[in-house]
């Protein structure tokens, strides 16, 4: 049995977090990502990542639970060329994609012995699509080693999530589980059973399924490298093409975005350094940002949150603080996400006009232009 988490603030101090409008993003290669991956394995500690894509974000800006689980993964990566350049022009220090397709194949590729081998479950996926990939994963005997399968067929998560279902997986002992249903619904799954699942990693990448099957083929690595995957998707399935027309008509505003959160970024690395104030309030635990805010400081603020109990606040006072850059941003949409996992709330108080347009462009629920008072 793995041991789960015992309380809602994780240790997301050791990430490289960036916020790209309002997603965050860990600033990392595909080899630190495979590692992570090949860690959790090793250690039996849970590691559930998300791959966004453009797609991803424009259902993000839409919809505050989509961003609440993306930003609850403990791992979620680049997937998608927009992303980079989004996170790019927002001074992010991303350097490639890390395609959630790519990361599989680095582990599926390698010559491993049986016993070293990835033990993964594949959930989901088109008619006959999950057995054909658990089948072609066996027969190649490389990386992995294919130890189950289930179509669940169409229906509810909560469908989705019978015992039965789980009591499969968790026999099977896999190291990865491979979610194909969708990607929200695969999303809210994983989220809705991740506490039932003896399995250290776990993550919706639906058109793996397809690809390892044989069902679709990847774009080659030319288009692919190029940011010219999506056309060769479109090319494989035509119907994609109204989502991806879609998500291209929300450009303009994720780039204007962008370039606020980069103005604020450029001026957030210049100044000193100043201790946080800590004071307990009524309903929760007030902190006073000092003018210079530095990453190190967020130790000390992830600390003293997972303190707070269901139904209290955190209060974040704003009214010294003249800049917030994108990679504290990134780490505080993380801890906004953990805190409700345990109906706590993120509160930011005192907010001129600049910090509360960077906020809400940030996606930030609760924003208060006024103090607190006890």
């Amino acid at each position: 049995m793995l041991m789960q988490p015992d309380r809602c603030v994780s240790d997301s101090r050791m990430r490289k977090l960036w916020s790209v409008n309002g997603v965050a993003i860990d600033v990392l290669s595909i080899d630190e990502a495979v590692a992570n991956i090949d860690n959790a394995i090793a250690t039996r500690k849970r590691l559930s990542f998300v791959t966004p894509n453009l797609d991803w974000l424009v259902e993000a800006s839409k919809d505050t639970a989509v961003r609440q689980l993306i930003n609850e993964a403990d791992m979620s990566v680049a997937d998608g060329m927009p992303i980079v350049k989004l996170a790019q022009m927002q001074g992010a220090p991303l350097t490639q994609r890390v395609a959630g397709s790519d990361v599989f194949d680095r582990l599926r590729r390698r010559s491993l012995p049986k016993e070293k081998r990835v033990r993964v479950f594949f959930f989901g996926g088109r008619d006959g699509a999950a057995e054909r990939a658990h089948n072609q994963i066996n027969s190649e005997n490389l990386g992995m080693e294919g130890v189950g399968f289930i179509n669940p067929g169409f229906g509810s998560v909560e469908e989705m999530s019978r015992p039965e279902i789980i009591e499969a997986i968790n026999e099977a002992k896999p190291d990865f589980v491979v979610v194909a249903l969708g990607a929200m619904k695969g999303q809210k799954w994983i989220s809705h059973n991740l506490q039932q699942l003896e399995v250290p990693v776990i993550a919706h990448l639906g058109a793996v399924v397809d690809f390892v099957a044989g069902t679709i083929r990847r774009a080659p690595e030319w288009m692919a490298g190029n940011g010219l995957e999506w056309a060769y998707r479109i090319y494989a399935e035509p119907s994609l093409w109204k989502r991806y027309w879609k998500d291209a008509s929300s450009l303009p505003r994720f780039l204007n975005e962008a370039l606020q959160v980069r103005s604020a970024n450029l001026a957030a690395q210049s100044g000193g350094y100043d201790a946080c104030a800590f004071e307990v309030v009524e309903d929760g635990l007030k902190i006073s940002w000092p003018r210079h805010f530095q990453l190190k400081q967020m130790n000390e603020i992830i600390q003293q949150s997972s303190e707070l109990v269901a139904g209290q606040n955190l209060y974040l006072d704003m009214k010294d603080v003249d800049h917030v850059g994108g990679a504290t941003l990134g780490h505080l949409l993380v801890l906004e996400a953990e805190l409700a996992q345990q109906s706590t709330k993120l509160v930011f108080i005192n907010l001129n006009s600049e910090l509360r347009s960077l906020l809400v462009v940030s996606r930030f629920e609760n924003l208060n232009t006024v103090a607190l008072h006890n």
